[in-house]
């Protein structure tokens, strides 16, 4: 089933979404759709690139996140992932184009209460596992840039489209040795590697196709962000 996924996009959990959605906005990203996920208990904003995009996911109402439901994704103590030490990350593959289907023994189903009704999320993170990304299949099969054109889905970021060639993951040591779902370990987009300093033990990395203008910058410490080409 490996080789039939890739990346989607990648979510970042945080209590402070407006503000730090802000902080995103004035580093020269520009803002894509923002919903709420109605009966999950969160709402986002997206940051698209030519072939996968950032997801800032924030609190919205907490019974719903810490309903039976929704619980078993940890969400409530990914928000709070300062305080709780869950990780405060979300992986989303799709299906590459032209496959049909995946079928995998390694996932439950989350019938997410935002999706039509029947309609399921594969989970690939065992529930309740918190000190793991979320790992999941999205619905999804398209990327962005083959996406119809509207506006609320920008491509240009800091003047030009970018397309997100590396994802470095830096989780605490004994998570990411040994515990992560099987998968990513066949995924090159894809990188995780033991944190450099137990005072920060969660840092994301994107790494854009590199421009004329090499770009570096971090969010970190509000945002266990960082950006650069």
């Amino acid at each position: 089933m490996n080789a039939e996924l890739e990346l989607d996009h990648i979510f970042v959990c945080t209590p402070f979404l407006a503000a730090d959605a802000q902080r995103l906005v004035e580093f020269g990203l520009q803002p894509g759709r923002s919903r709420i996920h109605t009966g999950q208990g969160t709402e986002n904003v997206c940051f698209f690139f030519d072939n996968a995009y950032l997801e800032l996911l924030g609190l919205q109402d907490e019974a719903e996140v810490r309903s039976p439901l929704v619980a078993p994704l940890g969400l409530w103590e990914r928000l709070h992932w300062q305080q709780t030490g869950a990780c405060p990350f979300g992986i989303s593959l799709r299906l590459k184009a032209g496959t049909l289907e995946a079928r995998s023994s390694e996932t439950w189903s989350y019938a997410a209460p935002f999706l039509p009704s029947g309609a399921t999320l594969p989970i690939f993170t065992p529930p309740g596992a918190v000190e793991l990304p979320l790992v999941f299949l999205s619905p999804v099969a398209v990327i962005p840039a083959q996406s119809p054109a509207r506006p609320d889905l920008p491509l240009e970021h800091l003047g030009d489209r970018r397309i997100l060639e590396q994802v470095l993951l830096q989780l605490p040591a004994a998570t990411a040795l040994h515990k992560m779902p099987s998968l990513l370990n066949h995924l090159a987009q894809i990188q995780i590697a033991p944190a450099k300093s137990p005072k920060n033990p969660f840092h994301l990395e994107l790494v854009w196709q590199s421009s004329t203008d090499p770009i570096a910058h971090t969010f970190s410490p509000d945002l266990p962000l960082s950006i650069r080409s």
